[in-house]
């Protein structure tokens, strides 16, 4: 059999990204750097964005006699605010039976003695002997509560308070995120250039956050016999010829997967084509070409790409594009 008969095969790819924690305050940030166990919990993040939206706190702060905390959520937009509750026993954060206490960081104001606390950028639960066992932020709650996480508790119009500007997308797959976001050149530039969202808000650092995310997974599509109507019409395919139909070996190699799960051109690729969607101010290299960029995924063998996202509850949007809250599963 000629070669212009052989069988030609293409293959896609299907990049799976997880939130892996949820939305990140600037402020929180501030106070997370001086804990490692939480910079393992980012440990496996390689994609960021630079976020910013109204700025969010604790209302009616207030902790009954059964440990359970009670709270209302606002922000500086004067949403109608969120009610919730948080039982440290039932989400895990306490074991049953050990008694723990709470501190508070708050915007303004003070801690008085028997009285709820009001503008509280968050709270720590820790144990008796101040060890930390989790500092809860209003994203943290949102996050949680949206993905039914036991003992978190929300009520209220939640799509008030999900919403975000993009205005940086980057990676860390080279070096740990938390090594990458510590003095984070662009970061930098957000504080200082970027006006407050809200006229009542004059502190802009404080509407700054971080949306981590990991990737979690791939699975392929193979197309066989080719056709060119199986591709989107911009995309020229990357053709696998297999040979005849007594060639084995190449038909076996052509369902093998052409990357590992830790390869970088998984972060690449998820890179390029979130910064080619929305268009981040801040982001210089703008992937205009994509799919076609150096070091992506087509320089595997894959002739188009798609991402799924799990576990992202927040509404993302730049003057480009913008990305529904994706509360299990849902495609871009």
């Amino acid at each position: 059999m000629s070669n212009e008969e052989s069988l030609k095969g293409v293959k896609n790819i299907n990049i799976q990204v997880s939130g892996s924690y949820p939305v990140i305050s600037a402020y929180e940030f501030e106070i997370l750097k001086e804990l490692p166990e939480v910079h393992h919990l980012w440990r496996e993040s390689t994609i960021y964005l630079i976020v910013q939206r109204p700025l969010m706190y604790f209302n009616n702060l207030r902790i009954n006699d059964q440990g359970v905390v009670n709270f209302e959520i606002s922000d500086m937009r004067g949403n109608e605010p969120l009610t919730g509750t948080l039982d440290p026993y039932e989400s895990g954060l306490a074991k049953e039976g050990e008694s723990y206490s709470f501190s508070f960081h708050l915007y303004k104001g003070e801690v008085k003695e028997n009285k709820s606390v009001d503008y509280a950028a968050c709270f720590f639960i820790e144990t008796e002997s101040s060890e930390h066992l989790a500092s809860i932020t209003p994203q943290k709650v949102i996050h949680l509560s949206s993905l039914n996480s036991p003992g978190y508790k929300i009520s209220g119009n939640l799509y008030d308070y999900i919403d975000y500007r993009v205005h940086y997308v980057g990676q860390a797959f080279s070096q740990d995120i938390w090594s990458r976001l510590t003095g984070h050149e662009k970061m930098q530039s957000i504080l200082t250039r970027e006006a407050a969202i809200d006229s009542l808000s004059n502190r802009n650092s404080l509407e700054i956050s971080l949306i981590l995310l990991e990737i979690v997974g791939f699975s392929e599509a193979q197309f066989l016999p080719f056709q060119p109507w199986q591709l989107s019409s911009n995309t020229t395919p990357i053709l696998h010829d297999l040979g005849d139909d007594d060639d084995v070996e190449s038909y076996m190699n052509f369902h093998k997967p052409l990357v590992e799960f830790s390869d970088q051109e998984l972060t690449n690729e998820v890179e390029a084509m979130l910064i080619n969607r929305f268009d981040p101010d801040y982001n210089k290299i703008k992937f205009k070409n994509y799919p076609n960029i150096k070091n992506g995924t087509r320089s595997k063998g894959y002739s188009e790409s798609s991402l799924v996202l799990e576990s992202n509850p927040t509404i993302l949007e730049s003057d480009k594009f913008k990305l529904n809250a994706i509360f299990r599963k849902g495609s871009i």
